[in-house]
């Protein structure tokens, strides 16, 4: 038995030739395989009761960020760490932060007014608690000010 496949945007669509005459149509983000991950993604983001979580879904799934789980991310590690007071102390931590940083960079011309809003104020509270947010990261999301601007009146 073979399985053909067709891509759709970020999509696949994989139909899975089974011994009878019915088709299997199996979703999964072509990415990283997972059925529905993006939405799980968010959620899970979003349910994180302390900064270990948040830091895992960002290990797991940086590299499929789209802008609002990237924007949500930094967030929620700045909640954990500015408003809670917990640390991120070793090394691995403190590189993973990073990535979640880097991800709403990455994803900043993408990202909707909120989330650039949001995203700004992660940054700082960040920066206020000792974490290391370099000039040309604020710089990069704050350049979408300007294009989010008219969403805002």
């Amino acid at each position: 038995p073979g399985s053909a496949g067709v891509h759709y945007g970020h999509r696949c669509v994989a139909v899975m030739q089974p011994s009878c005459l019915r088709i299997s149509l199996a979703f999964y983000n072509s990415k990283s395989g997972g059925v529905d991950h993006l939405e799980q993604l968010n959620t899970r983001i979003s349910a994180s009761t302390n900064v270990l979580e948040v830091l895992s879904a960002v290990r797991e799934s940086h590299q499929d960020f789209e802008p609002g789980d990237a924007s949500l991310a930094c967030q929620r590690l700045a909640e954990h760490v500015g408003r809670n007071g917990e640390t991120v102390d070793n090394e691995d931590d403190l590189a993973t932060l990073q990535l979640a940083i880097g991800a709403a960079v990455r994803e900043a011309s993408r990202m909707e007014p909120q989330s650039v809003s949001s995203t700004l104020w992660a940054f700082e509270t960040l920066s206020q608690k000792g974490v290391y947010v370099d000039v040309a990261t604020f710089r990069a999301v704050s350049q979408q000010m300007a294009r989010v601007a008219s969403d805002l009146d």
